[in-house]
This record gives C-alpha cells, structure tokens and sequence, in this order.
C-alpha cells in the first residue's frame, strides 16, 4: 500500500507551474530590469553592504517574474550538471517563482548585453560576404 504523505500544496501554484509563461502586467520597460523587481531604487541599497548589494542585483536581474513568454523559444541542451544546478536555484532562490527557460533566457540576456560590442566586432572579423 502507498504511503499518505501529509504535504500541503497550493492548487494554484501547482496548475500554474503548467501554464505556459504570460508576461507581467503592465511593467514599465527600463532596460531589461523591472521596476517592480526585488531592490528597487528607494535609496536604501546606499546603506546596504556589498555583498547583499550584490544578491539584491542577483534577484532583481535573473529571478524575477518574465515580462515576455520564453516558451515560444527552441530547445537547447545544456550539461547534465548545469541542468541540475539552475533547476535547484530556480526552486530554491527563486522559490519556484519561474521556470528553468526564463532563467536562462535571463542570464542570456545579460551576456548579450555585457558582450554586445565584442561578439560586434567578432562577427565582423569572422564574417566573409558570399558575393
């Protein structure tokens, strides 16, 4: 016979984990942070040491809701590792807030912008006309 286990779940929570991603409603675009994201400017990050600094930028860059669905994407296959590794900080830091994809695409996100200028040039260097 089956163990009962006594786990409190939230039917919502668990049918959303379901869904497909929906943006956020009405947040106001700033440069691919939310303003309604974790840290917000109120003048209280001055006074705040480093290193929660940098967990408050942490959060506010890579866990926070989607503004655009990420499920419309292409498959990619990562490490085995790296798999497990994001799916324990999405579930744990993010609080299953948001899925595996949506913390990818994020951390993409910022690569690109980080990089911009050097991939730029690269591909330039790299690219050869075919006529």
């Amino acid at each position: 016979m089956a163990k009962k286990l006594d786990v409190d779940i939230d039917p919502g929570k668990f049918l959303d984990s379901f869904r497909p991603e929906m943006p956020a409603p009405a947040a106001h675009e700033n440069a691919g942070t939310d303003g309604d994201a974790p840290g917000g400017a109120t003048g209280e990050t001055e006074k705040v040491p480093a290193k929660a600094k940098k967990e408050v930028e942490y959060l506010k860059r890579f866990l926070h809701a989607p503004k655009i669905p990420v499920c419309s994407g292409k498959t990619a296959y990562i490490r085995k590792g790296y798999h497990e590794r994001i799916q324990r900080i999405v579930q744990v830091i993010g609080k299953n807030g948001l899925t595996l994809s949506v913390y990818v695409d994020r951390v993409l996100e910022q690569h690109f912008r980080e990089y911009e200028e050097v991939i730029r040039r690269l591909y330039k260097k790299n690219y050869e006309d075919i006529y």
